[in-house]
């Protein structure tokens, strides 16, 4: 395990961030999960703050970036009513990279989407075609959202996770930068989280994109 951190995490009650957020306090990070609805927190920790609040609102995100050292985001899409709007990511992203200039908070780990944003060019052609398709509106948002940290001088890294998978840690998975990923591969956000959180501290990672794919 590498050094002890405080952690602002995005997205905590999703289905990914639940497993960040468990795989970080076992780390023994102090974590704050920044959340719409304190209630679909069902985790309590001595090591844990929750702060209720909308990451589309700067108030609530400048507010909980303070006294951070770095930030993982799982931000997704939760509801119809996202998916069809689909501006979640690049109002967010916008929100959290003026936050953390302000603070002078530098690294932040990014959950994307092989297929989505600059990993078109290496992810299998099936998954470039859903984020040019039926998820169109998605891939168009998460490519500007990872664009606005491309451009600001954050230690920024994108994970690119391939159809992922309710299934327990593993660590049979393998990841790398710009990883070439072919076929339908699947790994668990559980794998998922664990590589996120190994990468807050690996420099080699700092403003460049990482794939994850199975063995």
């Amino acid at each position: 395990m590498g050094t002890t951190m405080r952690l602002l995490i995005l997205g905590a009650t999703g289905r990914t961030g639940r497993q960040l957020l468990a795989g970080a306090l076992e780390q023994g990070h102090a974590v704050t999960a920044l959340v719409r609805d304190r209630s679909r927190v069902d985790v309590q920790h001595p090591a844990l703050t929750v702060r209720e609040g909308a990451v589309t609102d700067p108030g609530a995100v400048e507010a909980a970036m303070q006294g951070q050292d770095a930030v993982l985001s799982a931000l997704g899409s939760a509801s119809p009513r996202e998916l069809l709007g689909a501006e979640l990511m690049t109002v967010s992203i916008r929100n959290v990279t003026a936050a953390m200039g302000h603070a002078g908070v530098r690294r932040i780990v990014l959950l994307s989407a092989l297929g989505a944003g600059e990993s078109a060019g290496f992810a299998p052609r099936s998954l470039r075609l859903v984020f040019r398709t039926a998820f169109r509106a998605i891939g168009r948002d998460k490519a500007a959202s990872e664009r606005i940290l491309r451009e600001s001088d954050l230690d920024w890294t994108v994970v690119y996770p391939p159809q992922l998978s309710d299934g327990p840690k593993t660590d049979a998975c393998r990841h790398g930068v710009e990883m070439q990923v072919t076929g339908m591969s699947k790994v668990s956000r559980a794998d998922t989280a664990h590589l996120m959180l190994t990468l807050l501290d690996d420099s080699a990672s700092i403003r460049r994109s990482v794939s994850i794919a199975a063995q």
